[in-house]
C-alpha cells in the first residue's frame, strides 16, 4: 500500500481495543513460530509462515523495464500487495530500498493482509499506470500501529531500553529502520514509563 507517514507520532483514532489486539498479535506471531517475546522477526520469515509469497518488482514485471523503473522509483510507497491470477494475495516490495525499509514495508503489506484490509482495485490491476493516488487513512494507520506491533513488541523495547540499548541498536537487533524505533518508542509509551520508573526507584533511595 501507498506509505505515508504521520507528521508526528500522536495516536490516531482506531476502533476500540485495536491497539491491545495490535500488541497481543506481536506476541501471538512469536508464539506460533516458535520465538519469545522478545524476539527479532525477519518479515520474509514471516511472510512465509503466514504463506505469503513475496515478490520484488524485478521479479514479477520481468522485462518489462520502463514498468520497474517506474514502480522502483516512485516516490510515494515502498510495497503493495495484490492479488495474483489464482486469487492468492502477494506482496510485491522494491529491492532498491535498504534492508531495514524493505523490513518495514513488508511487515506493513502483511499487516493489511492479517487486517483483512480491502484491496482497492486500482492496486490489483496495478491501474492508471502505477498513479497509485489511492489511501485510505484508516486502513493505513491501522497497518503501520501492527506493522509496528508485529516488528517490534513492548517487551522487547522495554528491556532493550532497560539494556540502555541506543536506538540504533535496538533498529541492528530488529531488522528495524530508526523511524520505526522511533515511532514504536513514543506510541507505545515504554520510554515514560522507564523514566517514571526510575524517578520513583531514584526517590526510594
Amino acid at each position: 500500500m501507498i506509505k505515508k507517514q504521520l507528521k508526528n507520532d500522536t495516536l490516531p483514532k482506531f476502533k476500540r481495543g485495536f491497539k491491545k489486539e495490535a500488541e497481543e498479535w506481536g506476541l501471538k506471531i512469536r508464539e506460533e513460530m516458535g520465538l519469545t517475546k522478545f524476539s527479532p522477526v525477519d518479515a520474509f520469515a514471516l511472510a512465509k509462515h503466514k504463506k505469503i509469497p513475496v515478490f520484488t518488482f524485478d521479479e514479477i514485471l520481468c522485462d518489462l523495464e520502463a514498468e520497474k523503473n517506474l514502480l522502483n522509483n516512485h516516490p510515494s510507497f515502498s510495497a503493495l500487495y495484490t492479488i495474483n491470477r489464482d486469487g492468492k494475495k502477494i506482496i510485491l516490495y522494491k529491492n532498491t530500498d535498504s534492508s531495514a525499509r524493505q523490513q518495514s514495508s513488508i511487515m506493513h503489506e502483511i499487516a493489511h493482509i492479517l487486517l483483512e484490509h480491502t484491496v482497492p482495485m486500482e492496486l490489483i490491476n496495478l491501474a492508471n499506470r502505477f498513479g497509485l493516488t489511492y489511501n485510505n487513512t484508516l486502513q493505513e494507520n491501522e497497518a503501520k500501529f501492527l506493522g509496528g506491533c508485529l516488528q517490534l513488541t513492548i517487551p522487547s523495547l522495554f528491556a532493550s531500553l532497560k539494556k540502555n540499548m541506543t536506538h540504533f541498536d535496538i533498529a541492528e537487533k530488529y531488522f528495524a529502520s530508526i523511524e520505526m524505533v522511533n515511532y514504536r518508542i513514543n506510541i507505545s509509551g515504554v520510554q515514560r514509563v522507564k523514566d517514571y520508573q526510575a524517578r520513583k526507584n531514584n526517590s526510594s533511595l
